[in-house]
């Protein structure tokens, strides 16, 4: 069964100001909890990761619970984005399961 895309569609979710590191304000949504997982599966391009689930945001080597992920509305789309976004830019086609060797290497 074929997903609907509502990358394009402005969510039902009250939004706040989110200042990037380079100075360009975007909208954050303020999601609720218990509407996170669900809306992860609507915007994930693929089986999303579970909440409780450990990622990495590639962009700046850290790890992060996905619980913690944000959704920015930034030129008229929407984006699923680490909580590191502001400085690291890192959206879900930059996460990664933590790897080993990874951590030795960048001490994470």
């Amino acid at each position: 069964m074929k997903k609907e895309y509502i990358g394009d569609i402005k969510l039902d979710y009250p939004t706040e100001p989110l200042e990037l590191s380079g100075g360009q304000i975007v909208e954050e949504y303020v999601i609720p909890m218990e509407d996170k997982q669900d809306l992860l599966a609507k915007l994930h391009f693929s089986e999303p990761e579970k909440l409780d689930e450990e990622m990495v945001d590639i962009h700046c080597m850290k790890k992060f619970i996905v619980k913690d992920y944000k959704v920015v509305w930034e030129d008229e789309t929407n984006y699923v984005v680490s909580p590191y976004y502001q400085v690291s830019g890192g959206t879900l086609a930059d996460w990664l399961k933590p790897n080993p060797e990874w951590e030795k290497a960048y001490g994470n």
